[in-house]
């Protein structure tokens, strides 16, 4: 159970994000566990998976820089899964050069790629299974060294 304060402080988070103020924002992330699942229309998320969801990359940027874990599935999905069916190429491909798991799946097995494909996002499907290949390709790479 969240405190009090800490319940409000996380919901200015979400507010600043809703806003688009930055600068709210980034006084906020220092005294907020960014990392702290945050119930929203009864689904949790992070605040990170909830401005990927939103399409906001400035807050997605500042939350990453703040702190904010890229890979963690909260309830459901992670960040780069709420982009990938929002289709938001800008995200995706920050999430993923700041290391988010393009291999993480859902409760019920899905990977971002499927998000993606199942919302008619071929661009980005067609990067995340590329990066789903490279994953692969070095599993196996590093199973034949041994």
């Amino acid at each position: 159970m969240l405190a009090s304060s800490q319940l409000i402080s996380q919901n200015a988070v979400l507010t600043a994000i809703d806003q688009k103020n930055y600068a709210n924002l980034q006084n906020l992330a220092s005294s907020v566990d960014l990392n702290q699942p945050i119930e929203i229309d009864g689904q949790k998320l992070t605040a990170l998976s909830y401005a990927a969801l939103r399409g906001e990359i400035e807050m997605v940027n500042l939350l990453i820089k703040k702190g904010a874990l890229v890979s963690p599935i909260t309830d459901t999905r992670d960040a780069l899964m709420y982009a990938a069916k929002g289709g938001n190429m800008e995200i995706v491909e920050l999430l993923l050069t700041k290391g988010s798991n393009v291999m993480n799946e859902s409760r019920e097995g899905k990977t971002a790629r499927d998000y993606a494909v199942d919302s008619g996002h071929v661009e980005i499907s067609v990067l995340l299974q590329s990066e789903m290949n490279k994953i692969r390709e070095q599993a196996k790479a590093k199973r034949l060294k041994k």
